[in-house]
């Protein structure tokens, strides 16, 4: 089949194949995508031709890859969030306080995905950065993300979601329902080695001041920084004066 036997909306759900195939193995030739895609090899060709004429791929040589125009798409995509505009330099001044990363994360398509992360100065890299999307029921966002919701929305949200665990301290589904009630009481959520071994963080959502949830604040950080007294009042002290302060500029 060529690309004038497709209609439009199936040849971009076949660009987009093509795309996620560049995307999951960093670049591809065309031959791997002919054993990967169940198109023929003359119209994955065309697609790869109109998505690099496009400035979406680059061809080096004969692997294909994905270029930096999602990164310019991303970064003014993400201007459009208050959260973002708002919440980025307060989570600077929370990462500097806490010495810890901090993130600000929106809940998007049933999506928990990074906005922005501040990592703090003397750690290299942070285990949440830009773009990343995290599971919900294992992160201490996902958990603030689905305790601003009803029991019941909460419920289906959980439902539709990978419940996969991640580590041996995953909670199971009914002692996370559970945990959700303790989270709207407290306000805030956490995260003990759930999501990645030796790493903890602690969240909670953000909405304005018209009750409408715009994401969530975390801080993120290596267990032995995140333990004790730090670990159950003080960090998320400075974690909810923070995501205050946001509410109150928050439109």
């Amino acid at each position: 089949m060529t690309d004038s036997d497709n209609p439009p909306v199936k040849a971009v759900q076949t660009s987009h194949r093509v795309l996620e195939a560049i995307v999951e193995s960093g670049g591809v030739t065309l031959a791997d995508l002919d054993d990967q895609l169940d198109h023929s090899r003359s119209s994955i060709h065309n697609h790869l031709s109109a998505l690099t004429q496009l400035g979406y791929v680059i061809k080096d040589g004969q692997t294909y890859r994905t270029s930096l125009r999602f990164l310019e798409i991303g970064a003014t995509a993400r201007t459009h969030f208050d959260l973002y505009n708002v919440g980025r330099p307060h989570a600077e001044n929370l990462s500097d306080a806490t010495g810890l990363s901090a993130s600000l994360l929106t809940f998007e398509r049933e999506q928990l995905t990074c906005l922005y992360t501040a990592s703090a100065m003397d750690v290299n890299g942070s285990p949440i950065t830009t773009g990343d999307v995290l599971p919900l029921h294992c992160t201490a966002p996902g958990k603030a993300i689905l305790a601003a919701h009803s029991a019941e929305e909460a419920a289906v949200l959980l439902s539709e979601s990978e419940r996969t665990p991640c580590t041996e301290n995953t909670q199971s589904t009914e002692a996370l329902r559970e945990s959700l009630e303790d989270i709207r009481t407290q306000g805030w959520a956490v995260d003990r080695e759930e999501w990645q071994t030796g790493i903890r963080c602690i969240a909670t959502a953000v909405s304005d001041t018209d009750g409408n949830l715009h994401g969530a604040l975390c801080v993120t950080g290596p267990t032995d920084s995140l333990s004790g007294k730090r670990f159950e009042q003080d960090v998320p002290g400075l974690l909810i004066s923070s995501a205050q302060e946001i509410r109150s500029k928050l439109s």
